[in-house]
């Protein structure tokens, strides 16, 4: 009886419609409702910039009440399949997995709902809105903007939805820098009635709108209708600030801005925004270049915001630019990381922060390189009697400078981090340090050992400059600091004192200027700091080697922007250096010869996706597969189109491209190898990388696979590396008799010489990055966990050589030969007749320094052979 009373109450449709919607559905709502109040609080917008539309989400919070949320609408869907609330359970998991960041599935779910309940025209404009926020948030704004056309034309427009409706149509036009009519949009969006949260947030945005395109009284009403309408503390502070700054614009009134912010501070209305008052104080004193002020303003910031991480993580931003524009690289990439450490990675600007501190990674030794001859040249034309006493004040200013880093960086921590737990002393690194500074306040540096109290007390230790006993008259007593007497050492033994140690020590600081500006050119992406940086080099550094190049960059930069600075220098390099390879390029490229290979087609691909430029890398991707021309290089043109998709797709779709990739190009044994370690790498970190919102992250799948260094002729080869026994290949010198070995190869018989792959490019100046990318997928793909290098050497401005190892022998050495030469016209990115190849020892390659002795080598090698 029990179970039979038990089947019959399972398939009731009117008891499943009442524990559906008021158990599973009630508490699943409830859980959602209770999950956006949580993130509403820890969600900070950035009101100096322009609002979006929606609030950022932050998806990378724990998601264990979403989960519960798509648990409880599953069991709905499926142990309450007669009820009506189906539909309602289909948007739960799809606002869930939105929620989540996992849009292509909250895309999905959105499509499912709209497509398969009609009849609910509420909810299914509902999830055709929300499904073109999903696409917007992929950055498919082709595919949200079609969505959002067709919930405009073809849907009645419910009076529930339309403010949704008009104000994804303005996040839309935004993201598609139209602003004029995203104002309009969003005027339409406020006379929808929307809820008063939106309302609110919408007028500002709206207010900023009308200041972007310059219409003042309209922007000052809006600000004036948030304060009367007593807006949320945050919207009411940034609100009077805006207000009072266009007021002052509109009646031209000369007050100080500065003077303005201060007498907010005294405002009890504003006592819990002092951080964000001395933020923008600090931006004032900064752009007028108070910048010891400035300082002050932000480290005062930081102070002020125990409770707003956010606000705190962009004064640490802020410290870190000033720092690093003044030079001082160390503390500025210390800021950078206090503030990544501060910011969630789902804030709007951290990408761009960590971006900047991992530049100023690589880019601070080319700075400080730049630095330490600048000043070796600047001391060096003085007279030699005051080049002592120069060093010293320079180690000086740069000791006090990192003091007080190390100074205002401790108190600082100290100052934000009352709820510190580590009460033992000697337990807390941070008591330890600040211990230490205060020691060495009272009684300078000392040694360990007895009396160290009597020696030179209270002397402090920005007047403990350790100089040798010549070093200036006058100094009673010499500190010994190890790092304070090896940077004088430097400076003194490193003076360029004759014209030849001053043109070595300009070619050294060109060296690093201009790869300073490849790099912001390539990696940042910023032509503006890359232009300085090659003008810098050209103007100063005009006699170098690295003079022709940056000229040349210049040249292909301004083609874009300036044709008549293009022209110009086009004139100085045909004029100051008309024999060389670049000059021929120039006056190739002007000829009416085009050349339209595919090699040039895989170039121009390789080129945008080595700048990061996927979208375009898509394109012309797309263009190419409609010509029969680039067969040869489709399995590597398609690699990069899968990779940039991974860009704008989440895991399990990039994850099904490379599927079909490897499907697709099953003979491939080149780049399908490489493509299944990805597969293998996403099965074996499924769980982290399923938790992505798109698959790929900007600097992931390095787009040039190696390191792009070049060896001088008396540069220290690598250390070898025993590679594991190759699988047996077709034995290509089988038929092959070896004469007498080269001189070269017989230094010493009995003994392993480090051997190397050589590929010979018949010209100084061809392209060979997209050459060697495919040498770096080539051995990722057959030598993995082997550390294999492709490096480039210009030989006298005549031959470039890649060579791949070293390898333990010249067996070694041939057995890769054996591998790599039945592919080489897939790797090679330039015609056949433009290179060759060769195996040769390390010696031997630090011998070839003409073009001369390369040919003479590959003769005598090949007349050794039978």
């Amino acid at each position: 009886m029990l179970m039979a009373a038990g089947c019959a109450s399972s398939q009731n449709p009117t008891l499943q419609n009442v524990t559906a919607r008021f158990n599973i559905l009630y508490n699943a709502e409830r859980l959602l409702d209770d999950y956006l109040k949580r993130e509403d609080v820890f969600i900070a917008d950035d009101y100096t910039e322009l609002l979006p539309v929606f609030r950022k989400l932050r998806n990378d919070t724990d998601t264990q009440l979403l989960d519960s949320v798509i648990f409880k609408a599953n069991k709905i869907i499926n142990s309450k399949a007669q009820s009506d609330f189906l539909n309602d359970a289909y948007f739960l998991i799809a606002e869930a997995n939105f929620l989540k960041g996992n849009f292509f599935d909250a895309a999905e779910f959105y499509t499912y709902v709209y497509a398969n309940f009609p009849g609910e025209q509420d909810l299914a404009q509902r999830a055709r809105i929300n499904k073109a926020r999903a696409l917007l948030s992929l950055n498919n704004v082709r595919g949200a903007t079609a969505m959002l056309d067709t919930a405009l034309k073809y849907d009645r427009i419910s009076e529930n939805t339309k403010a949704d409706l008009f104000a994804l149509k303005t996040q839309i036009l935004i993201s598609q820098n139209r602003f004029e009519e995203a104002e309009l949009s969003l005027s339409q969006t406020l006379s929808a009635r929307p809820p008063r949260s939106g309302k609110q947030r919408w007028t500002f945005l709206l207010a900023q709108l009308h200041d972007k395109n310059n219409k003042k009284s309209l922007a000052l009403r809006n600000y004036k209708k948030l304060k009367k309408n007593i807006a949320p503390s945050v919207l009411n502070f940034y609100a009077d600030v805006k207000q009072s700054a266009i007021h002052n614009e509109i009646y031209q009134r000369d007050v100080d801005v500065i003077t303005q912010l201060k007498t907010l501070l005294e405002n009890d209305l504003y006592v819990d925004f002092k951080d964000r008052i001395l933020y923008m104080i600090g931006k004032v004193q900064e752009q007028r270049h108070l910048t010891t002020d400035a300082l002050i303003s932000y480290k005062n910031s930081v102070r002020a915001s125990l409770p707003n991480s956010d606000q705190k993580g962009l004064a640490y931003n802020s410290l870190a630019d000033i720092y690093f524009t003044s030079g001082l690289y160390k503390p500025a990439l210390s800021y950078y990381d206090s503030s990544l450490a501060s910011l969630p990675p789902s804030h709007p600007r951290y990408a761009d922060i960590n971006k900047k501190g991992e530049s100023l990674r690589h880019l601070a030794d080319k700075f400080e390189a730049v630095n330490f001859e600048e000043a070796l040249q600047r001391i060096a034309e003085l007279p030699e009697d005051g080049r002592q006493q120069a060093i010293t004040e320079l180690i000086r200013k740069r000791n006090e400078e990192e003091a007080e880093h190390l100074t205002s960086s401790i108190l600082l921590e100290r100052d934000t981090e009352p709820g510190q737990t580590d009460f033992f002393y000697f337990n807390n690194p941070r008591a330890l340090r600040q211990g230490a500074l205060e020691f060495r306040e009272k009684w300078g540096s000392k040694l360990l050992k007895d009396g160290w109290r009597y020696e030179i007390s209270g002397t402090s230790t920005s007047e403990l400059i350790p100089l040798p006993a010549n070093a200036a008259q006058g100094n009673e007593a010499t500190a010994t600091h190890p790092e304070t007497t090896r940077r004088f050492e430097d400076y003194l033994n490193n003076l360029p004192l004759s014209p030849d140690a001053i043109k070595a020590s300009n070619e050294r600081i060109a060296a690093s200027v201009y790869e300073i500006g490849v790099f912001y050119l390539n990696k940042l992406h910023d032509d503006y700091q890359a232009s300085a940086s090659f003008e810098k080099l050209a103007g100063r550094f005009s006699e170098t080697s690295y003079a022709l190049p940056a000229y040349y960059r210049l040249y292909l930069m301004k083609r874009k922007t300036d044709s008549a600075s293009a022209r110009r220098y086009e004139q100085i390099i045909l004029t100051k250096y008309p024999e060389s390879e670049i000059a021929s390029t120039i006056r190739y490229a002007s000829s009416p010869l085009k050349d339209n290979s595919p090699d040039a087609a895989y170039t121009n691909i390789y080129n945008l996706f080595a700048n990061k430029q996927f979208e375009e890398v898509i394109k012309q991707v797309e263009e190419e597969r409609k010509t029969k021309e680039s067969d040869i290089f489709a399995p590597q043109l398609d690699y990069f189109y899968t990779i940039s998709m991974g860009h704008n797709q989440n895991p399990r779709a990039f994850e099904d491209s490379l599927l079909s990739f490897t499907s697709k190009y099953s003979q491939d044994s080149l780049v399908t190898p490489l493509v299944r370690q990805h597969i293998e790498y996403i099965r074996l970190n499924r769980e982290s990388f399923s938790q992505r919102s798109v698959a790929l992250l900007v600097d992931e799948e390095s787009a040039s696979g190696h390191s792009p260094t070049e060896l001088s002729i008396d540069q220290t080869l690598p250390e070898t590396r025993k590679i594991d026994p190759l699988p047996q290949t077709p034995d290509m010198h089988a038929d092959v008799q070896h004469a007498t070995p080269s001189p070269e190869a017989a230094i010493a018989p009995r003994t392993p010489i480090p051997h190397y792959f050589v590929i010979n490019i018949l010209s100084a100046t061809a392209n060979l990055s997209p050459s060697r990318f495919a040498i770096g997928q080539f051995n990722r793909s057959r030598y993995p966990g082997v550390a294999i290098k492709h490096q480039l050497k210009v030989v006298n401005k005549e031959n470039q050589l890649i060579f791949v190892g070293p390898f333990q022998d010249k067996e070694e050495a041939v057995s890769y030969e054996a591998r790599i030469l039945p592919m080489m016209k897939e790797i090679m990115k330039i015609p056949a007749e433009r290179y060759n190849t060769f195996i040769i020892s390390g010696e031997g390659l630090g011998q070839l320094n003409t073009r001369e002795q390369i040919q003479s080598h590959i003769e005598h090698t090949t007349k050794n052979i039978k």
